[in-house]
């Protein structure tokens, strides 16, 4: 769906729940994504140091707004 915020991750049954942070001019960015997962069962160790691509939606729609980075908790 174009108008949803989606998560990609190298792990199935994982959706997205928040998004939180900060961000500004000339300074890292510093976000925490929170997922809910469909299988308690999930070894959530395998996701450590994997990448993630959240995509956000912008108004247009035209162009999402894509955050790359690395899970580390």
């Amino acid at each position: 769906m174009l108008n949803r915020i989606t998560v990609q991750l190298p792990v199935e049954g994982l959706l997205f729940w928040k998004l939180s942070g900060r961000e500004a001019m000339s300074e890292s960015f510093a976000l925490t994504l929170t997922l809910l997962g469909t299988d308690a069962r999930l070894d959530r160790s395998r996701l450590l140091g994997q990448p993630v691509t959240v995509t956000i939606p912008t108004q247009s729609l035209l162009t999402p707004r894509y955050i790359n980075g690395k899970v580390t908790r």
